[in-house]
């Protein structure tokens, strides 16, 4: 991958985040789909977690988090 200032390949591959973005109802963060540590499905949708630990506190209520997230935030299977 390139460095977006200086145009040389970068040393680390760094995620694009200007694509595909999701939410973490647990944490309310935003990032790349392709980094999400866990998933699963309400109501039909899925849901991305950052981490197992957003997971787990998520399984304890997910009634709770699911009145928390936005529409547009959770991904039609």
């Amino acid at each position: 991958m390139k460095h977006l200032s200086t145009g040389r390949r970068h040393p680390h591959p760094v995620p694009d985040t200007r694509g595909d973005l999701v939410f973490d109802p647990v944490c309310r963060m935003r990032f790349p789909r392709e980094l999400a540590a866990a998933s699963a499905s309400q109501a039909g949708r899925t849901i991305f977690f950052c981490s197992s630990a957003c997971q787990e506190q998520y399984g304890e209520d997910p009634d709770f988090f699911a009145r928390l997230t936005p529409d547009d935030a959770t991904a039609r299977p």
